[in-house]
């Protein structure tokens, strides 16, 4: 289907870094398995990308805090974390050197810094890369087409941080042993398709492809369809094929933590709609309240009806506009 995409409210506008909030509420489940397990207690100061809740079997992924500051509470269902006004830098090594490490212990690298998939599945990224291990995999698929009306975070991240995506592309080459990739983009992206094309120009095993903008054309199954003309049977994964997908900003948070060993503290979001002053794209700390991203892109000039976390298609409806933002 061709939904109408109303992606122009938001797609010429640069991604901006808010201010930090003063207060992250972290949810414990931010990924498919069980929630993440507390490993701070009240009173505990944190800093940035310090681990705050660890995996709790499978499919479940660690949390760690984007900012420094004070645990202000420990419930069921998240981590309250008062942010220091002043930051105090971070728990996290810089540049570190994966040259000598194996598929398996670079997988556990993505596994350690909470990486889950950001196209909204939040399915643990390490769990489908360890298909890799199992499946031969030849072909890599990034999502780039982003065919939700309304969202153009990933639009911007191509032709904002494509260095980084293709960053990211080498590392899953090198993990997934694939030996070809594919960059999937939507018709409708022409800035998006001429960055990644013009970026992966002298990328022997990377090539930008242009797909319809359809409804789904994200989906995964649709997606290695339109690719490669492959079918994946009822009941199989993708790697029962040979193929593997990952989304754009996953791929950027897989770079920054092989190459940097910086964990998933933050995402790129789409704020649009008619009853936002200022619709935009904005670089935010997950578990931002809701409300202080509207505030600081201008608030609301008339009531919604009805605010949504995700595209209008899959996304949820909220009652809460304090609610918080999540890897997904």
């Amino acid at each position: 289907i061709h939904p109408d995409s109303h992606k122009q409210l938001s797609s010429e506008v640069s991604i901006r870094t808010l201010a930090n909030p003063k207060r992250l509420i972290l949810p414990l489940r931010q990924h498919a398995g069980a929630p993440a397990t507390p490993v701070v207690t009240l009173g505990d100061r944190v800093s940035a990308y310090q681990l705050v809740a660890k995996a709790n079997g499978r499919f479940s992924m660690p949390i760690h805090s984007p900012l420094s500051g004070e645990v202000s509470g420990v419930t069921e269902q998240s981590i309250i974390i008062k942010v220091d006004a002043e930051q105090q830098g971070s728990a996290t090594p810089l540049n570190r050197d994966i040259s000598l490490l194996d598929r398996q212990a670079m997988i556990d690298l993505v596994a350690q810094a909470g990486i889950v998939g950001m196209g909204g599945a939040m399915f643990p990224t390490a769990d489908k890369l360890r298909l890799s291990l199992r499946h031969p995999i030849d072909t890599l698929i990034i999502n780039g087409s982003e065919c939700e009306p309304y969202l153009t975070c990933d639009d911007r991240l191509m032709q904002e941080q494509g260095v980084q995506i293709l960053g990211g592309i080498r590392y899953l080459l090198q993990i997934t042993g694939a030996s070809r990739c594919f960059i999937g983009i939507e018709a409708n992206k022409p800035e998006a398709l001429a960055c990644m094309d013009m970026l992966c120009h002298d990328e022997p095993a990377v090539d930008v492809v242009s797909l319809p903008p359809l409804y789904p054309m994200g989906s995964e199954k649709q997606l290695i369809e339109a690719v490669t003309g492959l079918q994946v049977p009822s009941g199989k994964l993708s790697a029962d094929v040979g193929v593997l997908v990952q989304n754009v900003a996953t791929c950027i948070a897989v770079f920054h933590a092989l190459r940097f060993g910086r964990p998933l503290t933050h995402r790129v979001i789409t704020l649009s709609g008619d009853a936002l002053e200022e619709p935009t794209n904005v670089y935010a700390p997950i578990g931002m309240p809701i409300s202080e991203i509207i505030s600081q892109c201008g608030g609301l000039k008339s009531t919604p009806e009805r605010i949504v976390l995700g595209g209008p298609m899959m996304g949820k409806a909220i009652q809460n506009i304090h609610a918080p933002v999540t890897k997904g």
